[in-house]
């Protein structure tokens, strides 16, 4: 990858090591190091973006890469899926990053002044992880919500402070957490209730 060695890459494998210490499921982008999934996702969806030359929609006006396939790599390594799942979800993923934006309007969203590629990717990376993940449909409605309810603020431009390349990373974290938790996979019940499946059912009835 030619944006490896570049300072927001180091930055992101730096951290991303120092979080999971240096071990981990998930290959970081371009490296034989390793870190935890999350983190992995977080390190190569900034290294994919570190340079700005990975790809675009131009419909749509976002650049589905970095986040989308850092999530799908790190996602299939660690449940050892197949080179088709790997693609089927890499689709899923850029078929999202492109309709959701030019769901809600292009118009729209550059009047609120929301940043269309703070917006797709993030329902792109949730929807690979969550094609990894094999979630039902019901979990799928339900990380829907929970990006609907997070693509404002990552839409934002003034969210991401000194770089533009941090937002693909924090919008893959964001996507894959919304995906993983629900599948059961991350730990985070210290830190926040899961709800329970009676409360998850009103509020989508509400």
């Amino acid at each position: 990858v030619a944006c490896r060695d570049l300072e927001p890459a180091v930055l992101a494998r730096t951290y991303a090591i120092s979080l999971s210490g240096g071990c981990g499921a998930a290959t970081l982008l371009a490296t034989r190091q390793r870190a935890g999934l999350v983190d992995a996702a977080f390190a190569s969806a900034m290294t994919g973006h570190a340079a700005e030359i990975n790809d675009f929609i131009p419909s749509a006006f976002v650049q589905p890469g970095p986040a989308v396939v850092s999530v799908a790599l790190a996602v299939a390594e660690t449940r050892g899926a197949s080179g088709a799942a790997l693609l089927r979800a890499v689709m899923a993923g850029y078929e999202l990053a492109g309709r959701v934006p030019k769901a809600l309007g292009l118009g729209n969203l550059r009047r609120a002044g929301i940043a269309n590629h703070g917006i797709g990717p993030l329902f792109g990376s949730a929807a690979a992880a969550a094609a990894l993940l094999r979630l039902s449909p019901e979990q799928i409605d339900d990380v829907w919500t929970f990006c609907a309810q997070q693509a404002a603020m990552l839409g934002i431009e003034q969210i991401v402070v000194g770089s533009c390349e941090v937002r693909p990373a924090i919008i893959a974290q964001v996507g894959l957490i919304n995906a993983a938790w629900l599948a059961g996979l991350l730990a985070v019940d210290a830190l926040i209730a899961k709800p329970s499946d009676e409360t998850m059912k009103a509020a989508r009835a509400a």
